[in-house]
């Protein structure tokens, strides 16, 4: 949370990741373009927060584009209106920011070379943060382990 880049929300709101602090975070890397993978976090991510029953309102749901060329505030809300979870917060960056934050999650994407897309290749992980901003571990966004999510988001 030490970062000191600024982000815009789905609400086109500036935002700054400090302001997550005082509360865990459970963060991901998604693009609203997605059609497979992306929407399948989102609902595991959903079983996260299901989970985790009245302390889901103690961490923060995050998920960060890696595609800010194209995932602008209108594309951003329509995606978190079209999963339902307009309480979860949308961040969009430049590239260099993303690049940056998600190395310091341990979340990494790329491109894959002769793919139209470049960003389809991302890691498939939720990074969980402490209230400070200290990675405390990563969970598979693919059937996540639900009871390790309540035991580091506790």
């Amino acid at each position: 949370y030490s970062l000191s880049t600024r982000w815009t929300t789905a609400k086109g709101e500036a935002f700054k990741l400090n302001q997550l602090k005082g509360k865990k975070s459970v963060i991901t890397l998604f693009y609203t373009s997605c059609r497979t993978i992306c929407p399948m976090t989102v609902d595991h991510m959903k079983s996260v927060e299901k989970a985790l029953g009245e302390n889901a309102k103690k961490v923060n749901f995050v998920m960060v584009t890696i595609d800010p060329k194209n995932d602008k505030v209108t594309e951003l809300k329509k995606f978190s209106d079209q999963h339902n979870v307009g309480n979860w917060t949308f961040l969009a960056g430049t590239e260099a920011q993303t690049r940056q934050l998600a190395a310091d999650l341990t979340l990494g994407y790329g491109d894959k070379p002769g793919n139209d897309n470049l960003h389809q290749m991302h890691s498939l992980a939720f990074a969980v943060v402490s209230e400070q901003g200290k990675v405390l571990g990563t969970l598979p966004t693919m059937n996540p382990d639900l009871a390790k999510a309540q035991e580091l988001l506790r």
